[in-house]
């Protein structure tokens, strides 16, 4: 994907998420025909903010899902200056995508052959495009909460 490409990708998200309700929130109507539904949402808010994590509960994210979910459940408890931090953070976490990096181990041409070789290799696990465009909308739904 070209820097251009994933630039606009990124403004395409951060508009949609300044556009549409962010995610684990819900839309209130002030009209009087929802009052039964709204004292639901209302107790079921209660719940969800009742189990509030401490900070012996938040440990470091390993990967970049544990990162997100992390920064979901900071999002729902208000908490979006730490969410933006876990959302971050996990970009810069292993992701679900296997890859290999090879690097140069010889310098010049081999001297059998003349064939460029001589290259190390290591499996690493990166971002796939799905969750680079979850971690940019979570991230512009936490600007958009912090104002």
């Amino acid at each position: 994907m070209k820097i251009a490409t994933r630039n606009i990708l990124f403004l395409s998200v951060m508009l949609a998420a300044l556009s549409l309700p962010c995610h684990g929130y819900t839309v209130r109507y002030p009209s009087k025909s929802f009052s039964a539904a709204s004292q639901n949402i209302r107790s079921a808010e209660t719940t969800s903010t009742s189990m509030m994590m401490s900070a012996e509960d938040t440990q470091d994210p390993t990967t970049f899902r544990e990162a997100e979910v992390l920064g979901l459940r900071l999002m729902q408890e208000g908490n979006f200056k730490e969410a933006l931090v876990a959302f971050q953070k996990g970009m810069k976490l292993p992701g679900s995508r296997p890859d290999i990096l090879r690097t140069k181990s010889l310098s010049g041409p081999s001297p059998v052959g003349g064939a460029f070789g001589g290259t190390d290799s290591q499996n690493v696990m990166t971002l796939d495009d799905f969750e680079l465009q979850a971690a940019h909308y979570n991230m512009a739904c936490a600007h958009a909460r912090l104002g």
